[in-house]
């Protein structure tokens, strides 16, 4: 594992609350007020792990079966299409398009 990027955030908040009027008094208001102040650091690290694998034979690969329906055969769960392997293995090699 190693690392491949970090992120490092700190946050600081300062409020302050006080009874109206008798906080606004010079010298006398900080008997009426109170300050508070909220430090918060945060950090991400991502770590990224390597696992060799084998190379697969492209016979050994399984290919998803993809058959199109219409509505009325999802409604009736009827099954009156067939898929042309052929023509299926054709598409996923092209990436997906015809």
């Amino acid at each position: 594992s190693f690392v491949l990027a970090g992120l490092l955030t700190s946050e600081e908040q300062e409020s302050l609350a006080k009874i109206p009027y008798l906080g606004d008094i010079p010298i006398l208001g900080a008997l009426f007020s109170k300050t508070n102040t909220e430090r918060r650091k945060t950090e991400l690290i991502i770590v990224a792990t390597v696992n060799l694998v084998d190379p697969v034979k492209e016979t050994d690969i399984k290919l998803p079966k993809f058959e199109r329906t219409s509505d009325l055969e999802r409604l009736l769960k009827l099954d009156l299409s067939k898929v042309d392997d052929e023509e299926l293995e054709n598409t996923i090699k092209a990436g997906g398009f015809n």
